[in-house]
């Protein structure tokens, strides 16, 4: 078993209210992982293979005791990267976590001013987290800005793509929102489809290769897999990436709450049950003893919709987030799929990612992007 990235949510506080949080964090979430706790996690990880840890939330900026989580995974060689929303995230804190051994920081841009605003929940949410982005890459920082995409702001793609590269950030990613977390229910219908998302990402390529945006590299979140593209090597993609079918057999990812509990999926934190408890039992032992659980185990079954499908062997019943969100069962076919002998695409596990100009895929973005 080899745990090759963590994103540890270290408070699920948080001083904005964004429309898709997939924690619902917000300003009155008391929960939060203690000091001595996290270092307990980092220690129990690092045998297990680990080289990426990813500091979140909530807004990790919020926790008392960041600089010294960052300056304990550093010290134990781990490579960490901050992800804020950059709302209060100052140029004294900034170089305070660059001397603990910060490189690396994600601040998340939803769209342009107006736009970013709206899913923010703050009418000054833009200027703040563009002013972090300009401060960090004065400091030195390797900065990834990041936007989720829905119909709430996909047709300023192009224009939000083009103002972050005059920011001269290292890289940009944009990833399909995916129904998880606050106003999940309500929100099924501002998801992408897959037609308009290729048509978009098509769109993007002309326009992008058009435009200067200097050295900055670029990932997004594939989302479907068409069949009238090149063949896709789905038997390589098995862990984060890879879809549901294989969260039971293979455990290369982890994401831990504020609460301490366990999962194999950021998407799953709201519909299944966590794998354990890092307050209970150590990382180690939780992620031996995940194979008895069988909600994962059952990942690998087919559903009755699939049982007559031709893409079984690539598909593998897609993501099984999207599958409750809609059905609040397990058990049915990913609604993304279009069923019937004309398939023109596959839904792919949403967490999967391509190189916007290399074409390199992984469930990695830093393997993305590298």
């Amino acid at each position: 078993m080899i745990v090759r990235e963590a994103d540890i949510n270290i408070t699920n506080a948080c001083n904005l209210n964004c429309i898709h949080c997939a924690f619902s964090s917000g300003a009155k979430s008391k929960e939060s992982l203690s000091l001595d706790v996290f270092k307990k996690l980092v220690d129990g990880l690092i045998p297990l293979g680990l080289e990426d840890m990813h500091l979140t939330g909530g807004e990790p900026t919020i926790h008392p005791h960041l600089e010294e989580m960052i300056t304990y995974a550093v010290g134990k060689n781990v490579n960490v990267r901050l992800i804020s929303n950059g709302y209060v995230l100052s140029e004294e804190k900034l170089i305070r976590f660059k001397n603990a051994g910060l490189k690396s920081i994600m601040i998340s841009l939803d769209g342009l001013e107006k736009t970013h605003n709206m899913i923010r929940g703050k009418a000054d949410a833009f200027e703040r987290t563009v002013n972090t982005i300009k401060v960090a890459k004065k400091l030195g920082y390797n900065v990834r800005v990041n936007a989720v995409i829905s119909k709430n702001n996909c047709k300023e793609l192009k224009d939000l793509i083009l103002f972050v590269a005059s920011l001269n950030v290292d890289v940009f990613s944009f990833f399909l929102y995916s129904p998880t977390g606050r106003n999940a229910k309500d929100q099924l219908d501002v998801v992408v489809g897959a037609l308009e998302w290729k048509a978009l990402i098509k769109e993007l390529r002309t326009q992008i290769k058009q435009s200067d945006i200097g050295n900055m590299q670029i990932a997004f979140e594939k989302g479907y897999y068409f069949i009238d593209d090149d063949n896709m090597d789905f038997a390589s993609y098995k862990g984060r990436g890879g879809g549901c079918y294989y969260l039971h057999s293979i455990c290369d990812y982890v994401i831990i709450l504020a609460n301490g509990d366990v999962y194999p999926c950021a998407l799953l934190t709201d519909k299944s049950i966590p794998y354990g408890n890092i307050n209970e039992k150590s990382i180690k032992d939780i992620l031996k003893n995940r194979l008895n659980i069988g909600t994962y185990k059952g990942f690998e079954n087919k559903s009755s919709e699939c049982n007559t499908c031709n893409y079984w062997e690539k598909c593998k019943g897609g993501c099984k987030a999207f599958v409750y969100a809609h059905n609040e069962d397990w058990n049915k076919n990913d609604p993304r799929c279009v069923l019937g002998d004309d398939k023109k695409f596959i839904p792919l596990c949403p967490l999967h990612k391509e190189n916007f100009f290399t074409g390199k895929e992984s469930g990695y973005s830093e393997l993305v992007v590298e």
